[in-house]
């Protein structure tokens, strides 16, 4: 982001030295919030569900092994796009990394299951609602309970990523005010207000953040976790809106 001062630039006009301040926006808009772990997990999940559910329905055009082998497709594939996320969040701290570590993992060892029963619709005398059957009951009973624990753990990050990245603008706007009030280009007393509010706003955002970390330790609390993530997505784009109305403020100063 260039800053605020943007150049400053020295022009002799007439033997006078001459100092003009050439200002860039703050910012144009808020951040894209590209967060979302795994867009089509719910559709995935689902979509598996009634496919296994009408696995012996006697007027689907598809055979019960091609809509088995289907559903390790759909489930391939949710397992390929949450490796990928996980693999592509930043700034973790050593716990977060080693937890990360388990959850890819539990992923590998997944993939490896859907592998093995892949494997025995191969054997002549396979019998596919037996293994529709198990694979039933490991969806819902280990596979979806840990997606969700993923996907929870991975909205925070990227919820944190976004913080972090608010964080850095507030401190590179705030300095670029100081600079501008010290050359006295700036004297509305309203950005100082504005920026104290965007502070205030971050702060809620990170106490929001450290609560849904919390409820992510205790487990079983999803709705009120994204509750949270959501409100804290929340105070930042406000925190932004405080950074556009600061740089309004600027460029109206200098004109």
């Amino acid at each position: 982001m260039i800053s605020i001062l943007g150049r400053i630039k020295l022009a002799r006009l007439g033997g006078l030295a001459t100092l003009g301040v050439v200002a860039v926006g703050l910012l144009t808009a808020t951040p894209a919030l590209a967060w979302d772990l795994a867009p089509h997990a719910s559709a995935q999940s689902d979509a598996v569900k009634s496919a296994l559910d009408e696995l012996e329905s006697p007027d689907h055009e598809l055979s019960p092994l091609e809509q088995f082998l289907g559903v390790l497709g759909v489930l391939d594939a949710q397992i390929v796009d949450l490796q990928k996320s996980l693999i592509s969040l930043k700034g973790l701290n050593s716990d977060q990394t080693s937890q990360r570590g388990e959850y890819l993992l539990f992923l590998e060892e997944s993939a490896s299951y859907l592998t093995a029963l892949r494997l025995d619709t191969e054997v002549e005398v396979a019998d596919i609602k037996f293994l529709a059957d198990d694979l039933r009951t490991w969806k819902e009973e280990i596979f979806d309970p840990q997606v969700q624990e993923i996907l929870n753990f991975s909205l925070i990050l990227q919820a944190r990523s976004i913080l972090r990245t608010a964080e850095s603008r507030y401190l590179k706007i705030r300095s670029d005010i100081e600079r501008l009030s010290d050359l006295k280009i700036l004297t509305d007393n309203r950005a100082n207000l504005l920026l104290t509010e965007a502070r205030l706003l971050l702060t809620a955002a990170d106490t929001l953040l450290n609560q849904a970390e919390e409820l992510l330790e205790e487990g079983g609390q999803d709705a009120q976790l994204r509750k949270a993530v959501n409100a804290a997505i929340v105070k930042i784009k406000l925190a932004y809106r405080k950074f556009l109305d600061i740089s309004y403020l600027v460029r109206s100063s200098i004109k």
